[in-house]
């Protein structure tokens, strides 16, 4: 299903954007590391969204390459505010 990975208090609504890690997006559910699905309650909350995905998931997923790990690694705290 469309929401394989998504752990969230919630359940989204029809219609509601959701955003899935583009590196694990293809594996099957179980191999997948928890995080890799979010479902914001507004636009407004999108970037947060983001950030958690990159400060909790990407760390521990499994399928994406070494040098983009690597990138986010290095800039981690870049831009914060």
């Amino acid at each position: 299903s469309d929401l394989e990975g998504y752990a969230g208090r919630k359940e989204p609504t029809i219609g509601q954007v959701g955003i899935r890690c583009v590196f694990c997006k293809m594996l099957p559910k179980a191999e997948r590391s928890s995080g890799c699905v979010y479902f914001p309650e507004s636009l407004d909350a999108v970037h947060t969204k983001v950030g958690d995905m990159i400060r909790l998931h990407f760390p521990s997923c499994t399928s994406m390459p070494d040098d983009v790990k690597t990138h986010f690694r290095s800039n981690r705290g870049f831009g914060a505010k």
